[in-house]
């Protein structure tokens, strides 16, 4: 054969078509794929994962026409999708029971590319309002800058042996450095004031004496490397991330908190419809005063399903209060698969196993008492259970039925086998 290598292919204009509502601005800075540079299949294939991420854009196709032999065109069709949404609605969660939720969020405003969201929640046993602000590149620069407030009031009911109520009011700010195509670093600070009220005289040692008004002044730092084909429902690639938090920088609270969240997305066929995803969480945090509320308990969906939530706990031996570890892992792995006979578009079903624990020390003292509670590290002491789902991706938000049965648990654990979500993890 007599090969002869051609010349070489330069792009000369890029025009992008179908964006309506979106400024030619927010697609461009997306590419990575340049005029006046030479033609690479690579910095294409880059450009467009990149602009089907963006969440006004729905579907998007990128051809090249030449116009010599060594000069082409890259026309980019975008196909806009909805990138407001206004939901109301009544739900139940086993957590909260009834509650009725709102929603307004634009991801789009003013075709920038800003995205502002308000959230409500009112339940049985929680009020729960938040508002935020991202700009995924603020002062024009690859840095995704977030300002966040939130609110919450909730009548908490930990083990159904005692009940008191929470009033607390946070405000935030995190801005997210783009590094590489994959890499992103974070840095952020949150300030967060609490309240713990109506706490009763037989509750834990540990929950009377934090009781009152106390406050976290929290800086934030991570990286992590996101490969990931979407972020909702992704089909392949991986999301890793290392962070870690320091407590101190304001408020009454001390203390240090690190964690490591891996998952991955592998596909078994060519649609991408049956796909593999194991997951590892670990964590730790310890300090001078860590709160209740950040101490770690497990069960429920995003940890251990099939176990309640606070199922998986140190637990005071008096009241049988779970109190939450300073260290836990979680680790799962699930199979995505279609459902048969069912063709409406976003649901699939889910064969998942769960396992993880918690454990640590708790050594206080309030009003001349001592607790003293020890769980050891040992996978003995591990907890599993395995289950099935049904997913859907509905127009409301992502709606999921679970069915978990633990097959490893210790006693005093909470066994809950079945979970409905709206809104989870997808």
């Amino acid at each position: 054969f007599d090969i002869e290598k051609g010349p070489e292919t330069y792009v000369d204009m890029i025009h992008i078509r179908g964006n309506e509502k979106t400024e030619d601005a927010v697609i461009r800075r997306e590419l990575r794929q340049y005029e006046g540079a030479r033609y690479s299949a690579k910095r294409v294939r880059a450009s467009e994962r990149r602009i089907k991420r963006l969440p006004m854009v729905s579907d998007v196709r990128i051809g090249l026409k030449r116009k010599s032999s060594n000069l082409a065109d890259l026309n980019i069709d975008l196909t806009e999708g909805k990138s407001g949404s206004l939901a109301f609605g009544i739900g139940y969660s086993q957590l909260e029971k009834t509650f009725v939720q709102g929603r307004i969020s634009e991801q789009n405003l003013l075709g920038k590319g800003l995205q502002v969201s308000f959230n409500g929640q009112i339940g049985t046993r929680t009020q729960n309002f938040t508002a935020s602000l991202t700009d995924p590149y603020f002062l024009d620069a690859p840095v995704a800058a977030t300002f966040s407030l939130r609110k919450q009031d909730s009548r908490f009911n930990q083990l159904v042996t005692v009940n008191y109520a929470t009033k607390s009011f946070g405000a935030g700010v995190n801005f997210d450095f783009e590094l590489t195509e994959f890499w992103r670093l974070a840095l952020g600070y949150n300030y967060d004031r609490t309240e713990l009220l109506n706490i009763p005289a037989n509750a834990s040692l540990l929950l009377r004496a934090q009781a009152g008004r106390q406050s976290t002044g929290e800086a934030m730092l991570s990286i992590a490397r996101d490969s990931r084909d979407k972020v909702l429902a992704p089909t392949e690639g991986s999301l890793v991330s290392l962070s870690a938090s320091f407590a101190g920088l304001g408020g009454s609270n001390r203390f240090v908190e690190s964690r490591l969240d891996a998952r991955a997305y592998w596909p078994l066929d060519v649609e991408h419809r049956w796909i593999v995803s194991p997951s590892l969480g670990l964590a730790a945090i310890g300090g001078a005063r860590v709160p209740l509320y950040r101490r770690y308990s497990l069960g429920g969906l995003g940890t251990i399903r099939g176990f309640d939530y606070y199922g998986v706990s140190l637990r005071d031996p008096a009241t049988q209060e779970g109190l939450g570890g300073d260290r836990m892992w979680t680790a799962s792995l699930d199979l995505y698969f279609p459902l048969p006979g069912v063709q409406t578009a976003g649901f699939r079903g889910v064969l998942f196993a769960d396992a993880g624990q918690t454990w640590g020390r708790i050594d206080t003292t309030f009003q001349g008492q001592r607790l003293r509670v020890a769980e050891p590290f040992g996978f003995g002491r591990m907890r599993a259970s395995v289950g099935f789902a049904v997913e859907w991706l509905s127009p409301i938000g992502p709606i999921g039925l679970y069915w978990g049965f633990p097959v490893r648990k210790q006693p005093g654990d909470l066994v809950r086998r079945f979970e409905f979500a709206l809104g989870g993890m997808f």
